[in-house]
């Protein structure tokens, strides 16, 4: 049984959620109590990449919630919940209070974590720090580019917080950009929450939030910084007592949410690079082709059916949906869904592709 675990592990390494989960069903159906008992966790986990890969958000989310309630470590148990609270956020069905009636629970698993006392300083420039823990280029680069790169240099100081080492165009701009660039080792998040406390940090600013695994949010439980601010990439609220501010703008709010609102009046701010410029659109096509390129597990069966509406009122439209991932297992499970929904004409299904810009610059009309 443990060759045929460490099997699956692999398979979700290489994005092949079916196989991993035929596997991960025959160890469930076959698996003595035992075994079932010490290894539950990894398995919950395990189902929760699988499903993830294969686009069944309901299932993924499941089971990451699992996996958090059979793990016996505090730092794992965070983990697996903040992945089953983002993709929560995919979900229909789900309501606000019951949404946030999780976040909320979510405080008591830093109980292993004490806070730093509070200090002041003394420098002169406000210093700002940005957990980032990937630098590359990605979805969330454009929209914090100008934060990072746009800013009063004569009042503020800017450090800049990676997990990974890898490196690309926008990892030297931001860092070029920056009074200080650092790699945290994430193995203790003491030490790495110590080195931004010692970096005498006034704001620290988390780009991710779940997103990250409870990787980032672990290292403001601490405490590193004198105010702490969510936002840009991360579903919208926290409800945790050690995020003071999330950025917000109206669409980002409500009445309900225990978070701060640091409200803007547009709390993205969207940079096009180069190639975007030179994708633009050319002339207009004599059909109207509509699009959607995203995570396909945000997509529910009730903005398939509005959008199967509006082909259908217009016979020569089209529809593009384009996945975030290249996982094959994706767009099969979104033709079935569509199947279902007797929504397959004029419909094309796509895996992410490096030319997305190509492909949009073809798109007359984005839902």
């Amino acid at each position: 049984m443990y060759e045929l675990l460490k099997k699956a592990d692999k398979l979700t390494d290489i994005g092949k959620g079916k196989d991993a989960l035929e596997i991960l069903r025959k160890i469930e159906d076959e698996a003595d109590y035992d075994f079932l008992d010490e290894n539950g966790a990894q398995i919950a986990e395990l189902l929760g990449a699988a499903y993830t890969i294969a686009g069944n958000a309901t299932k993924a989310m499941t089971a990451y919630l699992a996996a958090a309630g059979k793990d016996e470590y505090l730092r794992a148990q965070r983990g697996h919940l903040a992945s089953g609270f983002f993709i929560m956020h995919y979900l229909s069905n789900i309501k606000t209070e019951e949404l946030y009636g999780y976040l909320s629970n979510f405080e008591k698993f830093f109980g292993d974590i004490e806070k730093f006392p509070d200090v002041k300083y003394s420098h002169k420039k406000l210093k700002i720090g940005y957990l980032l823990p990937k630098t590359t280029k990605s979805s969330l680069s454009n929209f914090i580019a100008p934060m990072l790169t746009k800013y009063n240099r004569d009042e503020f100081e800017t450090c800049i917080y990676a997990f990974d080492e890898k490196s690309d165009d926008f990892t030297k701009e931001i860092r070029e950009n920056s009074a200080a660039y650092k790699i945290l080792e994430i193995s203790s998040y003491y030490d790495a929450a110590k080195i931004i406390r010692d970096d005498e940090i006034d704001i620290l600013t988390d780009f991710t939030a779940h997103g990250a695994g409870a990787d980032t949010l672990s290292l403001l439980a601490y405490r590193p910084a004198s105010v702490q601010i969510v936002g840009v990439g991360f579903p919208s609220v926290t409800n945790l007592s050690f995020v003071d501010y999330v950025f917000a703008d109206d669409f980002l709010t409500d009445d309900k949410m225990k978070d701060t609102p640091l409200t803007l009046k547009n709390a993205l701010c969207f940079r096009p690079d180069g190639n975007m410029l030179k994708n633009l659109r050319k002339k207009k096509s004599a059909n109207i082709t509509f699009g959607v390129f995203n995570n396909f597990m945000k997509i529910t069966d009730d903005m398939l059916l509005s959008w199967k509406e509006i082909i259908e009122n217009l016979p020569n439209a089209t529809l593009t949906l384009q996945d975030a991932t290249i996982y094959n297992e994706r767009a099969e499970y979104m033709q079935s869904r569509l199947k279902k929904l007797n929504f397959t004409e004029r419909v094309h299904v796509k895996i992410a592709s490096e030319n997305y810009l190509s492909d949009m610059a073809d798109t007359d009309i984005m839902l």
